[in-house]
């Protein structure tokens, strides 16, 4: 088969998927978003000569674990898994460090729980530089100390996680090009100061969590979208 991109999204297409896809070398893109796919995905032999780059099985009713050999398939870029009902714990660091050319990491609103805490010995430098970092409702309970060297993140939402405490100030400035924050229902409590202009950072959503006080002036400069909602600030 000479196949390279398969698109069988938003359709109504149910039943598993079935893993000899993951068998097709040449196959380099697979969208199977928005449909009706249900059950176990089940692990498959990850091939060496594997082409894929996007694999995107966002919004189904897929369940049980996320298969290992998922995160086997070294060549890819694009990895959207949000919106299906997932199980079980995922650590961060067994993901990410096979996956040295991985940009865009989708894994939002599963039944998942996301280990972010960093083992020692596996050096900062072999996890991927991502641009798109996606984990709502993944049971985080902390704010991933990793994020401090994703220098190239555009695009973070951290939402439903059950993270308490103050947002840090280096969360302003870890990447310059941050365009989209969303900490929101969270259990924050404060902004810590000082906060920096992040000239990129132009949707900012901080919208139900228990922050009081002043809303900081200077995070209001050169936004395009803030939500502050539910809060406690009081001036």
């Amino acid at each position: 088969s000479n196949l390279e991109s398969l698109d069988l999204s938003n359709n109504s297409l149910t039943g598993s998927i079935p893993t000899s896809l993951f068998h097709v070398p040449s196959l380099k893109n697979m969208q199977m978003a928005k449909n009706k796919f249900s059950g176990q995905l089940n692990e498959f032999e990850s091939m060496p000569s594997s082409r894929l780059a996007t694999l995107d099985l966002s919004s189904n009713n897929l369940e049980g674990p996320v298969p290992k050999s998922i995160f086997q398939l070294r060549g890819l870029v694009s990895l959207y898994l949000g919106g299906n009902r997932f199980n079980g714990t995922l650590e961060l660091n067994e993901i990410l460090s096979p996956l040295h050319d991985l940009k865009c990491l989708h894994l939002s609103d599963n039944f998942l729980s996301i280990d972010t805490r960093t083992n020692p010995i596996v050096r900062k430098s072999s996890f991927p530089q991502l641009w798109s970092l996606r984990l709502a409702s993944c049971n985080l309970g902390i704010l991933p100390e990793f994020l401090r060297n994703q220098s190239e993140l555009s695009d973070l939402d951290l939402s439903n996680n059950h993270i308490q405490g103050i947002v840090p100030k280096w969360i302003w400035t870890f990447s310059e090009g941050l365009f989209y924050l969303n900490l929101s229902c969270n259990s924050f409590v404060e902004l810590e100061r000082p906060i920096s202009s992040a000239p990129a950072l132009n949707i900012v959503d901080l919208h139900s969590n228990n922050f009081q006080g002043e809303l900081p002036s200077q995070i209001l400069e050169g936004r395009q979208y803030l939500d502050f909602s539910s809060n406690k600030f009081t001036s």
